[in-house]
């Protein structure tokens, strides 16, 4: 597995920010509370407004841990291959989604592509509604349903294999595919993002531009 999914992840329930994964420290072994984590990066603006409008109030009747997962476009590298998914997998906590506007159809491809996620929590949703998925999702339930679009597999695949670094000449030349039909699954992908790729990549890098676009 990639060096970019080795760092601990440690819980967010208290203070004491025990680590869960890889190894699970003593204290957290013994822990009457329920667990969260937040994945990949520490983000303190993000973590706050989860401790403080939902799990400060509601991990005392909570029986499951949950991984929740910082989907913003700062993090867009991690999401185009299945190592993210598996690694969360091996802290048999539940997976909740918690995408930024741009990243929506991605988050949506993977949730109709992987069933052990249990829900998605969209930035743009009124308070009203976040609360009723984190409800549904704290009870038990599923919160798997969509809104917005998504991405499909060409779509996906072409994400990756310019985020690999590769541009849409080398793209046509390795699958074999007309030069047009690149190009307009390239627009179809920006539709979506509501970004073009450009965009996208100063966005996450600082970069100007993709090469041979």
């Amino acid at each position: 597995m990639s060096n970019k999914y080795q760092s601990a992840m440690h819980c967010i329930s208290c203070e004491l920010s025990c680590e869960v994964f890889p190894q699970e420290s003593v204290r957290f072994q013994y822990c009457d509370n329920a667990n969260f984590i937040l994945w990949p990066k520490e983000n303190a603006y993000l973590q706050r407004g989860l401790q403080e409008e939902y799990l400060l109030h509601s991990r005392f009747t909570l029986l499951n841990s949950f991984a929740f997962v910082d989907f913003s476009i700062s993090n867009l590298r991690y999401f185009i291959d299945q190592d993210w998914i598996d690694r969360l997998s091996e802290t048999g906590m539940r997976i909740i989604i918690l995408s930024d506007r741009i990243l929506v159809p991605l988050a949506n491809y993977w949730l109709k592509k992987w069933g052990g996620i249990q829900g998605i929590i969209y930035a743009d949703d009124s308070i009203r509604n976040i609360r009723y998925r984190f409800d549904r999702i704290f009870s038990g339930r599923s919160a798997s349903d969509k809104r917005g679009k998504t991405l499909n597999d060409a779509e996906f695949s072409l994400l990756a294999f310019l985020l690999s670094g590769s541009g849409l000449q080398e793209t046509y030349k390795l699958n074999e595919l007309n030069i047009s039909e690149i190009y307009i699954r390239k627009n179809r992908l920006e539709k979506k993002l509501g970004r073009n790729m450009n965009k996208i990549f100063a966005m996450i890098s600082g970069q100007t531009g993709i090469h041979n676009t």
